[in-house]
């Protein structure tokens, strides 16, 4: 009885020990997968002109695939999705309920959209140049041209990164029109 309990007991130790090294690989995966930062810096360069500095850096060794990144232009008392939806609606699209959305829509529109005073701008140099990132930084300066937006009033700049599975990621500034 004594050899049959330390067997099972053995046994049971051994599946925990597999068991706990099978999570602990499959949690450095998911963290492995989700080590992409992004970066978002404004400087005004003239009365209507602002550089949006973009940065994208994957810190793990796994290769990122992505399907657009794009800036975000309008109001800051709207959500990003009130936002989006007014271009939509300018371009004749319909609308999306919310952020999880934009990635599958944005394969729909020009390269420049705007709206009264809201704007979409897909930074392709990310998805056509780079559609793989590697263990590296990339950068990429935007020229926003911000006359149509309304003087003294503050705006939203967000940066918007949609890539392969549920790789999703957003950073925001906020400027004066």
């Amino acid at each position: 009885m004594d050899t049959a309990a330390s067997w099972l007991a053995g046994v049971a130790g051994f599946a925990a020990l597999i068991l706990s090294l099978f999570t602990a690989l499959r949690q450095r995966r998911m963290e492995e997968d989700s080590y992409l930062i992004l970066g978002l810096n404004l400087r005004r360069i003239g009365m209507h002109k602002i550089i949006a500095s973009t940065s994208l850096e994957n810190r793990s060794p796994r290769v990122k695939r992505l399907d657009t990144v794009f800036l975000l232009v309008g109001p800051c008392a709207e959500m990003p999705t009130q936002t989006f939806n007014s271009i939509l609606k300018a371009r004749g699209h319909p609308e999306v309920a919310d952020i999880g959305e934009f990635g599958e829509v944005t394969r729909d529109l020009d390269a420049f959209c705007s709206s009264e005073d809201r704007q979409y701008l897909r930074l392709d140099y990310y998805t056509r140049e780079n559609p793989e990132v590697g263990d590296e930084v990339l950068t990429y300066d935007a020229l926003l041209d911000t006359s149509s937006l309304q003087p003294r009033c503050p705006y939203s700049v967000r940066l918007f990164l949609y890539g392969h599975g549920r790789l999703h990621r957003v950073v925001h500034r906020a400027t004066l029109g």
